[in-house]
This record gives C-alpha cells, structure tokens and sequence, in this order.
C-alpha cells in the first residue's frame, strides 16, 4: 500500500510538472530560422529536457502503481484490512 501510494505521488508530481512546462512551452511560442512547431518551441524555451524528466516520472510512478497492485493481488483487500 505505501509503494502505491508513493507511485500516485510521484505519477502526480510528474503530471503537474509536464503540464506546466507544456502550457509554458505553447504560451511562449517563437520561430527559429523561419521553422515553427511544438518541437522548436521546446528549443527555444529549454523546456524539452524538464519536460522528458517529467514525464518519465510520470511513467515511473505508473509503473510502481501497477507492480505494487499485481504484487499485492486485489487492493480491496488491503482496505478491508485496514479497517
């Protein structure tokens, strides 16, 4: 249970973090030797890189979500013991 909650954290710190460097990105926007584009802007802005990090925490906490949920066979279980 305490994995799953980690992995929610962490998948949630991820998404915050990637939406808000998406919206920068897009609200930011340029053009580098006449060429536009969600790629070029995240050049432009230096984005590209925190917003990959972001996402991979968001991957990363999907994937402890998912190992800790098949580890621990149902999560209605671990409720009702927790009661």
């Amino acid at each position: 249970m305490k994995k799953f909650v980690l992995g929610i954290s962490i998948f949630w710190y991820g998404a915050v973090g990637s939406l808000i460097t998406y919206v920068y990105t897009l609200l930011n926007q340029g053009t580098s030797n006449g060429q536009g584009g969600w790629l070029i802007n995240f050049s432009i802005n230096d984005t590209g890189i925190p917003f990959l990090f972001f996402m991979v925490l968001m991957v990363t906490g999907i994937v402890i979500c998912v190992k800790d949920f098949a580890k621990s066979g149902s999560s209605t279980d671990e409720f009702e013991n927790m009661q």
